[in-house]
């Protein structure tokens, strides 16, 4: 917990200035905010956020986008989303970006799998392990490749745009992927 503490306190105030932006904006007036995110703020944090934004400006409507990274910024780009959250910043000086927060990487296997009994792994340790990837374009996949594919992780052939996909070929022990 002492570890993580200065991370979700930096997180919080981060994303409580970026809200109070919006609340400022937001003051007296109707319309939408349109957020593009990548899957996981999506999932872990943001419906809270816009959940308490909205009763505190129920005229403001909030509208989130799932989306891959590479959809962010050019939805971003052409003025279609107001804001975009990201694992990597716009390139040059494009957009302005500020750190949110720095995502630990979990392994999804098999209970059987033979990296499942230890505590915690170091990416090299999947080197010739099968190896299950999101579809091109996603955030994880364009931020892990590189180095997956420079260790030599055995690509099944399997590309997946959701977890429950993975799991389920991970389930009937056709390979490990990496979650956020």
């Amino acid at each position: 917990g002492k570890i993580l503490l200065p991370v979700a306190q930096r997180l919080t105030q981060d994303i409580a200035d970026v809200f109070q932006q919006l609340r400022d904006l937001a003051s007296g007036i109707t319309g939408t905010v349109t957020i593009a995110t990548i899957p996981s703020p999506a999932a872990r944090w943001l419906p809270r956020i816009i959940r308490e934004f909205r009763s505190k400006f129920p005229s403001l409507q909030v509208h989130l986008l799932d989306i891959s990274t590479d959809l962010t910024f050019r939805k971003l780009r052409d003025g279609e989303v107001d804001f975009a959250i990201s694992r990597q910043t716009g390139s040059g000086d494009e957009f302005e970006s500020a750190l949110l927060l720095r995502e630990r990487y979990f392994l999804v296997c098999n209970p059987d799998h033979v990296l499942c009994a230890k505590e915690g792994i170091y990416l090299a340790e999947l080197q010739g392990h099968d190896f299950i990837y999101t579809v091109p374009g996603s955030s994880l996949r364009e931020h892990l490749f590189p180095r997956l594919t420079e260790i030599g992780v055995r690509d099944t052939g399997h590309q997946v745009t959701s977890m429950l996909t993975a799991g389920r070929l991970i389930a009937g022990n056709l390979g490990v992927s990496i979650g956020s």
